[in-house]
């Protein structure tokens, strides 16, 4: 195990930090399972209520409805929410952009613009989610506010799927105070990285850690956290740090975490030029388990980088 002075003793501030949003990281796939598990019976009891309001509604609707003023409108609006609540997406997209069409004195502007965001998320019709943020900016701020989770949702949906990291950021620093304040912050990680600018990223990431309580976080928050702080932590320069976290990690992470990890000691050897020390590690972890791709690939990788190195005249590298 590297050092890292968490072990026994005095534990520093900034370490217990990390100590606790590593035990927070590992709790991730047992809280997705009990998500799970809890929501079947109270999805069952959704689907067969919203089923009969939907066929009510189906029953009575008229397209002139929509032109009788707000009654008809609030119909078309539950039949789209019905359409969402039940996850047939394609149709409740449908009478969304239905409604966004009709309702001119904006009515269910709020309720429109999430019904959109959401279908877009899960249909992957990053079009549409493209066009709905292209006109936040003429939204009002109470508005924007109250629709910040579904906008973070949608950004972060967009990065998901590559979308121009240019368009992205813009739309993001515009929309960023409206923002769930942890939910974007990752999200600025994410895009800071990307874009090369390893050291913003890093800063970003260790203001989150002693700003927010690992209890504040979602597991899937707590994860990318700190994997992101590792990362950003190399790519800054930061071995120090980067070590701490990969010790604490090996030693209060759960097994699939902290086996993973494992295969990240060698990188500081290779990284502070100590190629015999690194490829000896590697080759050990890639012998025992070749499953652990990464570890054969860098194996290699030095191996050849060795050979092609090795006539070299001194100082050419």
């Amino acid at each position: 195990m590297v050092g890292s002075g968490i072990s026994g003793g005095v534990v520093s501030s900034g370490r217990r930090s990390y100590i606790n949003l590593i035990v927070r990281a590992a709790e991730w796939e047992k809280e997705i399972e009990g998500e799970v598990e809890a929501g079947v019976p109270a999805l069952l009891d959704l689907f067969y209520s919203t089923s009969l309001d939907l066929d009510s509604l189906l029953g009575m609707y008229m397209p002139i409805d929509t032109l009788s003023g707000r009654i008809g409108l609030e119909r078309v609006e539950r039949i789209a929410e019905c359409y969402t609540d039940l996850e047939m997406y394609e149709d409740a997209r449908s009478w969304w952009k239905l409604l966004r069409r009709i309702d001119t004195k904006e009515y269910f502007k709020q309720e429109t613009i999430r019904g959109l965001l959401q279908c877009g998320i899960e249909l992957s019709d990053t079009l549409l989610l493209s066009g709905v943020l292209d006109g936040s900016e003429f939204w009002s701020s109470p508005l924007k506010r109250e629709l910040g989770t579904e906008l973070l949702a949608a950004l972060d949906y967009l990065y998901l799927k590559k979308t121009d990291p240019g368009w992205l950021e813009k739309r993001y620093r515009r929309l960023k105070r409206f923002l769930p304040e942890t939910g974007s912050v990752l999200l600025e990680v994410r895009i800071n990285g990307d874009r090369g600018r390893w050291r913003t990223a890093y800063g970003l990431c260790k203001w989150l850690v002693g700003r927010v309580h690992p209890d504040e976080l979602d597991a899937c928050q707590a994860r990318r956290l700190l994997e992101w702080l590792w990362r950003t932590s190399v790519l800054s320069g930061e071995f120090a740090d980067a070590k701490a976290i990969v010790a604490a990690i090996i030693e209060h992470g759960d097994i699939p975490l902290a086996t993973k990890v494992r295969t990240w000691l060698p990188g500081f050897d290779f990284l502070e030029g100590r190629l015999d020390t690194a490829l000896e590690q590697y080759l050990s972890i890639c012998s025992q388990d070749p499953a652990q791709a990464s570890s054969c690939f860098w194996q290699q990788y030095i191996e050849r980088f060795k050979e092609v190195t090795a006539n070299l005249p001194p100082g050419t590298l």
